[in-house]
């Protein structure tokens, strides 16, 4: 079913929950570039499980890298690990830049798929 079967009430009422829950794509950008490598971007999405993933990389490879420096001798194959683990993190977040347009209209067309069902059931 498509938004033009849906009658002037359920179009009212399938537009009143679009404005609320439709990501912006702008907010998604700025959110991937300050809080990308602790998963922002995917929270922002609902996307709980992969914003965890992010974030607990993330955070493990800093933790690696400072417990490799902070010993009273640097320990080099530590450090080695948690640069190649922040490496990783770092490469889910580019792939997540460059496909930030289709992550964003993959998760606005399933939501007005979504709602085109819910329009039909409560109007």
């Amino acid at each position: 079913m498509s938004l033009k079967d849906l009658n002037d009430d359920q179009r009212v009422y399938f537009y009143s929950k679009l404005e609320n829950k439709q990501k912006d794509p702008d907010t998604y950008a700025v959110v991937l570039w300050v809080f990308g490598s602790l998963g922002g971007h995917r929270f922002y999405l609902g996307q709980i499980v992969h914003g965890l993933v992010h974030m607990i990389i993330g955070m493990l490879g800093w933790l690696i890298l400072l417990v490799g420096v902070a010993q009273e001798e640097p320990n080099l194959f530590v450090m080695i690990t948690g640069i190649l683990i922040i490496i990783a993190d770092g490469f889910l977040w580019f792939k997540d830049l460059i496909f930030q347009k289709r992550d964003i209209d993959l998760f606005n067309e399933k939501l007005e798929k979504e709602l085109i069902e819910e329009s039909k059931k409560a109007a």
